[in-house]
């Protein structure tokens, strides 16, 4: 494990969807510090597309749906993040 120097307080807060505003939204969270929100594509394995609300905390990544937690994968867990870049046609995929 790699070990860092960048203290969790020093990161900016990326919210583009005001979801700090919305306190059911919050609740969801439990206390968690809020890193990053918005709106994004999920893609399944048939292929079809469905708009979620991407979450990242300092605990947790959440899948919300309609003000549900549909998964969270524990910050801890993740092993790789990889992001397409060109010259792939699409690359504002990611995959956790």
């Amino acid at each position: 494990m790699v070990e860092s120097s960048i203290s969790l307080s020093s990161i900016p807060v990326r919210d583009y969807i005001s979801f700090q505003q919305d306190a059911s939204l919050m609740k969801l969270l439990a206390g968690e510090r809020l890193f990053y929100a918005d709106k994004m594509k999920k893609t399944n394995m048939y292929g079809w597309t469905q708009e979620r609300t991407l979450v990242i905390t300092d605990v947790n990544i959440y899948n919300i749906h309609k003000k549900e937690i549909k998964r969270a994968i524990a910050i801890k867990d993740v092993s790789a993040l990889i992001k397409c870049v060109p010259p792939s046609k699409n690359t504002s995929e990611f995959t956790v």
